[in-house]
């Protein structure tokens, strides 16, 4: 089971670099287009389409990510103080919300998607085909639910055998292995 979960790992930090990189595109779009609006008085006509629609992607797909470095919001707080057991019981009984909110946005993202491709939805701007777009919030929900899954097969794993090989990492700290 190790081998599926840091498998599931390198490919979310592939997507993770991959996303990083479609923020800095994002940047010098946003650069571009602010120097041709007020420097040049023309901006490009792609420019409003061209910046939002990356960094959208960037955002859908970032979540297995986030969730992989622990980068999501925690009350820490509370948690902090209980052993790395006690820590895996909790999330294995909060597992489930994660899984319904990732299971709504694959859903209904997938149809959102579906729908843009058979009606070909264009964007306003210069008329790029959406739907691929679109695809990217129910790809980034499944990746992420498919990560979750994992974490939650290895947090069970953990409590019933206490094996330290499958204990999840402290706050901060990288699953790796």
């Amino acid at each position: 089971m190790l081998k599926i979960v840091r498998m599931a790992e390198k490919v979310s930090d592939w997507i993770g670099v991959l996303t990083g990189i479609v923020v800095v595109y994002t940047i010098f779009i946003i650069v571009f287009n602010v120097v041709a609006r007020y420097v040049f008085r023309a901006a490009p006509g792609w420019g409003f389409d061209a910046m939002v629609l990356p960094i959208g992607c960037a955002y859908a797909l970032a979540g297995a990510y986030a969730l992989r470095h622990q980068a999501h919001v925690n009350v820490d707080v509370i948690t902090a103080a209980l052993g790395r057991r006690t820590q895996a019981i909790i999330r294995v009984f909060t597992y489930p919300l994660l899984f319904l909110f990732t299971g709504a946005l694959v859903w209904a993202g997938y149809g959102w998607a579906m729908r843009s491709y058979v009606i070909g939805e264009t964007s306003g701007g210069v008329g790029w085909q959406l739907y691929p777009f679109k695809a990217m919030l129910p790809l980034g929900a499944l990746l992420f639910l498919i990560l979750g899954v994992l974490y939650m097969l290895r947090d069970i794993w953990f409590v019933a055998t206490g094996d330290e090989r499958y204990a999840p990492p402290t706050a901060g700290e990288p699953t790796d292995g």
